[in-house]
């Protein structure tokens, strides 16, 4: 989910090719004016969902995990990808398995480059990235097969026809851009579209700058760096789908003219300047369009709502009247028709040290009953928000 770590990054619109002629959805952010706390409308929250995660030696989740994946049997955490683990529990939050980095031998692996849940045909794939291999293990985390790949991927997604679309990072006369590839049930590949080169390499100062691709829906999307444009992929064809135009924002030529003169990251930059990007969080449904983006050194949660046109939240804390504690957005992330977050014992005491004796009052007792339980080395809460 959130950390320094950035897989999408939208800096504004400049580097995007206006002369596409399509109508797309435009999303206004006002990052100048995102306020410190917010209440969600009770009647946009369908139900909220509290899960105890077994507590063991293995089971141990990071409190701020890279995605969290829900199925109808399973919970998949996955972990930042240096780390190269995952997480699988049952519905009820038992513990199930754990994928992790372990040696060099067969089904074995050392790094993991990419993760991917393939929720259409119940597997997960993990590129290992010395080798160079794809491995493949059930839902219960035995391995099925290792194959070889050929090509190396950052990010992967799912469409239901079976294919699979990759993004990868190709490196050439010292720049890298992006280039998408759609890969069928026969692991055969086709180029989709490539994006430009941004900027020598060294200037990033992070192999983790990435585009993403995800699946939402039933349909893939891409968030295109340095631009304000997500696309949407379908059966091999793509096309803008959102805009995004922050308030505030930098024009890229400003930002590849900075790190030229500093030699410093987009994302320092990103930060010394109060330039408004995208964490890598972002998921959108027929009704909502929801994110988190870093502004002023802070992470906001944006939420959008896509039929009335107008923003819904825009702050750094999110309240929920069915939960009745704040909820700080650096913790937040998607999943179908809504949001997650995982609450361990600490933050949720650090929380409610903040509150007056008033607010406490407004906590949900299913909640406090899972916290006066805890110990504060059990594995935190998950709490699934599900919208209408």
């Amino acid at each position: 989910m959130k950390n320094i770590r950035i897989l999408i990054i939208f800096l504004f619109a400049s580097a995007c090719n206006r002369d596409e002629k399509i109508e797309m959805d435009t999303i206004l952010v006002q990052n100048t004016k995102a306020v410190y706390s917010q209440q969600l409308n009770s009647k946009i929250v369908n139900q909220v969902h509290y899960t105890i995660l077994e507590t063991n030696k293995l089971s141990l989740v990071p409190e701020i995990p890279k995605q969290i994946i829900f199925t109808n049997s399973r919970i998949f955490i996955v972990d930042n990808i240096r780390s190269g683990c995952l997480w699988i529990f049952d519905r009820g939050g038992k513990f199930l398995s754990k994928l992790k980095p372990t040696g060099e031998g067969p089904g074995e692996y050392m790094s993991a480059r990419a993760v991917g849940v393939d929720t259409f045909n119940k597997k997960i794939e993990l590129l290992e990235d010395s080798k160079k291999t794809v491995l493949e293990f059930d839902f219960n985390g035995n391995l099925i097969q290792e194959r070889p790949s050929k090509i190396y991927f950052d990010n992967i997604a799912y469409l239901k026809n079976g294919s699979k679309t990759h993004q990868i990072v190709d490196v050439n006369l010292n720049e890298f851009g992006s280039q998408i590839i759609c890969e069928n049930v026969k692991n055969q590949y086709t180029p989709l579209f490539r994006d430009m080169a941004m900027a020598p390499i060294w200037k990033f100062g992070s192999t983790f700058l990435r585009n993403s691709v995800f699946e939402a829906q039933g349909k893939i999307y891409y968030c295109k760096p340095f631009c304000d444009t997500i696309h949407n992929i379908t059966d091999g064809t793509y096309h803008i789908d959102k805009l995004l135009k922050f308030e505030k924002s930098m024009e890229t030529k400003e930002i590849l003219s900075l790190m030229d003169k500093t030699s410093s990251s987009a994302i320092n930059i990103a930060f010394n300047n109060n330039i408004p990007f995208l964490q890598d969080f972002f998921y959108t449904t027929d009704k909502y369009t929801y994110f988190t983006y870093m502004f002023n050194k802070q992470n906001v949660f944006f939420l959008y709502d896509n039929k009335k046109n107008k923003p819904l939240l825009n702050c750094n804390m999110v309240s929920i009247p069915q939960i009745g504690l704040p909820l700080p957005s650096s913790t937040l992330g998607y999943c179908s028709n809504g949001i997650v977050c995982l609450l361990p014992h600490s933050l949720i005491k650090l929380i409610m040290s903040t509150l007056s004796p008033e607010d406490k009052k407004k906590i949900s007792p299913e909640l406090m009953k899972i916290y006066n339980k805890m110990k504060p080395e059990d594995n935190p809460i998950l709490i699934k928000v599900e919208f209408n």
